[in-house]
């Protein structure tokens, strides 16, 4: 608690739900926009799953009014806003967590703005994602045979340490008014972040490396329930 009105935790209201439903409304816009103009870019198995998702714009949006369509019961709060493991540093048993300013690509009242802690955990959530996803990509450049044996260690990996952080997180944060007490509010608002940073990180992606598409399309494609490409295993 503080009487800095710029730290204070303040409710989530049904205004800040609609201004999350459109800020995540406009990220699908320019993932879509971005997978367009990339198309040409992309490896062929990559190309089909871009065209595969640019077929469910209309989904997405409604997978978004689902998430932000019901209250929810909880504070807002400043958050990191950049929260990843390049984030975070080991040192002496210990984790020192980085650069609070937020994502630098952002306006200076976006980056103050408060929202939901989900919103770093989603971060984390994908940043695990993208660590095990780079270890197969990179194998791959070295041995592709290999590749089949070490996607499923990797995707191991990933779930483990997804539960692991996520199991941690609930424990610490248990009675904090922050985090909706009511698991389905919860698992709406992280649905939402994890959703809207998968479409953020389509739009990186198109724009400076390509060739790692398949990360955030398969992210968004498993937030919207869509089924991977006949060949996704090849």
């Amino acid at each position: 608690p503080t009487d800095d009105p710029a730290f204070a935790p303040e409710p989530i209201t049904k205004g800040d739900l609609g201004q999350w439903r459109r800020g995540a409304r406009n990220q699908a816009k320019a993932a879509f926009a971005a997978l367009e103009q990339a198309l040409p870019t992309f490896a062929d198995e990559d190309r089909a799953r871009a065209e595969a998702l640019l077929a469910q714009r209309e989904l997405c949006a409604q997978r978004i009014d689902e998430l932000t369509d019901a209250p929810v019961h909880a504070l807002k709060t400043r958050i990191h806003g950049d929260y990843h493991l390049g984030q975070v540093l080991v040192a002496q048993n210990d984790f020192y967590i980085l650069d609070f300013e937020g994502e630098p690509a952002r306006s200076l009242a976006e980056r103050r703005a408060k929202s939901s802690p989900a919103k770093d955990v989603a971060g984390m959530l994908r940043s695990l994602d993208y660590a095990a996803w780079t270890a197969v990509m990179s194998l791959a450049e070295i041995d592709a045979g290999s590749v089949e044996p070490v996607r499923e260690l990797a995707e191991n990996w990933r779930r483990a340490a997804e539960e692991a952080f996520l199991d941690a997180y609930l424990e610490s944060a248990a009675g904090c008014p922050s985090w909706p007490e009511d698991e389905t509010e919860a698992e709406r608002l992280l649905d939402l972040f994890l959703l809207e940073k998968a479409l953020y990180e389509i739009c990186y992606e198109a724009a400076n490396r390509p060739n790692w598409i398949r990360i955030p399309l398969q992210g968004v494609s498993n937030l919207l329930g869509l089924e991977a490409p006949a060949d996704d295993q090849d």
